[in-house]
């Protein structure tokens, strides 16, 4: 299937989350990309943002097709680079999503990339965000997990809103406990039976 080129912005914006300078990908992980990907990259003493777009836009042009910037999405989020980083993973899906529905694509969690119907405006994307907090509200769920119907997760699928709520309850026995671990660890120090620091009335 041929993969009509990126516009300039919708490239850009890829660009700019895969080389973010603080959660991106670093300089070595591009070259090894472009590399084994056969991409020529023609300005690699770039900032990381600038030098991806200038590889990539050269390609696309060349090939007169998006099907590479497609294939390094595919290869940079191959989830086994991410066994040690889910979170990282997860971060890069949902921002990489939002710019891809709007093209109408989709990042799925297997790193493949599928054809969607696009999502033509932000505002789409907040009106289902703000049916599920309509919903949400209807059933009296906690204000916490309310913060979490934002549009750049909903734009994906609900999986995110949850994945990210669900996140947040460790960190808000953190702040109630004073305790500053994670996992079970937190859960059993906080909540052990002998001497809990936390009690949950029901």
């Amino acid at each position: 299937m041929q993969v009509t080129k990126f516009d300039t912005n919708s490239l850009r914006s890829i660009c700019n989350i895969m080389g973010d300078t603080d959660e991106g990908l670093t300089g070595s992980e591009i070259s090894q990309l472009l590399n084994q990907l056969n991409i020529q990259d023609p300005e690699p003493y770039m900032n990381k943002r600038n030098r991806l777009f200038e590889a990539l836009s050269l390609k696309q042009n060349q090939d007169k097709c998006g099907n590479n910037i497609i294939d390094f999405l595919k290869k940079s989020m191959d989830p086994i680079r991410y066994t040690n980083n889910l979170e990282g993973f997860e971060n890069f899906k949902i921002k990489l999503n939002l710019v891809l529905t709007l093209r109408g694509y989709e990042l799925l969690d297997n790193g493949e990339i599928k054809k969607i119907t696009k999502v033509n405006t932000i505002n789409e994307a907040q009106k289902k965000a703000d049916r599920l907090k309509s919903k949400l509200n209807d059933r009296n769920v906690h204000s916490d997990i309310l913060y979490f119907c934002k549009a750049e997760l909903v734009v994906n699928n609900y999986f995110h809103t949850v994945f990210e709520a669900t996140k947040s309850v460790a960190d808000k026995i953190r702040m109630k406990s004073g305790v500053n671990l994670d996992g079970s660890e937190l859960v059993d120090l906080v909540f052990g039976i002998k001497k809990p620091i936390l009690i949950i009335i029901i």
